[in-house]
């Protein structure tokens, strides 16, 4: 949904690859992937490192502490608005997502946690 500006309330716009185009998304993962989703929550659980094995423990918190959006995939269009490439193109189809900036900063800003909030929660 728009959150702000002339769309507010509205949904985001979408560019979406027509129906006959090849890259188009696979099916769902595979039924063995160690994979759960509680209450909205997703818990992907394929990568296990042992911890003397510092390389890879290495590498894996890089990838945690990755800014939340690629830097390359992100654009300015002509009209002003923000384009945000996906990495992979949805069921839909949709390829990338469209916003105003300011739409934009809000959403990332509510993807920041307040102040001694705990990120780890045992269910």
């Amino acid at each position: 949904m728009g959150l702000t500006g002339d769309r507010a309330g509205q949904p985001t716009l979408r560019l979406i690859f027509p129906d006959d185009a090849p890259d188009r998304i696979a099916g769902p993962p595979e039924l063995d992937e160690p994979v759960a989703e509680v209450r909205g929550v997703n818990l992907h659980a394929k990568q296990m490192i042992d911890g003397r094995d510092r390389a890879r423990l290495e590498r894996l918190c890089k990838y945690i502490v990755r800014p939340p959006l690629a830097q390359d995939r992100l654009t300015r269009r002509a009209d002003g608005l923000l384009q945000l490439e996906l990495k992979r193109v949805w069921k839909d189809g949709t390829q990338a997502l469209v916003f105003e900036p300011q739409e934009l900063v809000a959403r990332l800003v509510a993807m920041v946690p307040p102040p001694r909030f705990h990120q780890l929660r045992y269910l």
